[in-house]
């Protein structure tokens, strides 16, 4: 499935921009830069994302091909998916708490993510399409949190999952990819403030 979206799937879309001089903005993931890289190798989504960069870049230095690169931290907030394989952290833990569920955790819970709410990325997107410069940016939060010390946030029951093959342990921060210099944005919104507004709301 992997290798069908990210890989397939994303090499027409390539081929569609470079058809139609089109630019790209390429939503490149931060599950690819942990320990200077290696965590590419982690599964394969991490890897598949990750080749689409190196062949990115073949396609600028071979076709001129235009694009902007953004490294995406854990997005969340309105319309996040909420169930099946591709819903996220915060989107699981919502409707877990909407329908009186135990949140579930997969151990050790130590894993650390920085959460980003969904403004924050869309507007790091659009000031890149702006600026026009071919560059790579990353948008995240300053503040990290543990998976275990989220569902705490929802004040509800929590129970543990066995552990994962193939789980990172962190959202690893980084300056330089093996291409260009990342530049770094941080979101203003905040997970514990969402959190906060989505309990009381209830």
């Amino acid at each position: 499935e992997c290798y069908q979206s990210n890989s397939i799937g994303s090499q027409a879309v390539f081929k569609f921009c470079l058809n139609n001089k089109i630019k790209l903005i390429y939503s490149a993931t931060s599950a690819s830069l942990g320990k200077k890289g290696n965590d590419k190798n982690l599964s394969p989504y991490a890897f598949t994302k990750s080749k689409n960069l190196e062949l990115l870049e073949n396609l600028k230095k071979w076709f001129n091909l235009k694009f902007e690169i953004i490294f995406f931290y854990n997005v969340y907030g309105p319309g996040q998916i909420k169930d099946g394989d591709m819903a996220t952290v915060i989107g699981i833990f919502e409707n877990q708490y909407l329908n009186k569920r135990p949140l579930t955790v997969v151990r050790p819970g130590n894993q650390t993510r920085r959460f980003t709410h969904i403004y924050d990325t869309v507007q790091v997107c659009y000031d890149a399409f702006e600026a026009d410069k071919c560059k790579y940016y990353s948008i995240s939060n300053k503040k990290s949190y543990s998976i275990l010390q989220v569902a705490k946030m929802f004040k509800a029951k929590i129970i543990f999952l066995k552990p994962r093959l193939g789980e990172r342990y962190a959202s690893a921060l980084t300056k330089i990819t093996n291409y260009n210099k990342i530049i770094q944005k941080f979101g203003k919104l905040q997970l514990k403030d969402y959190i906060s507004s989505f309990i009381n709301s209830r």
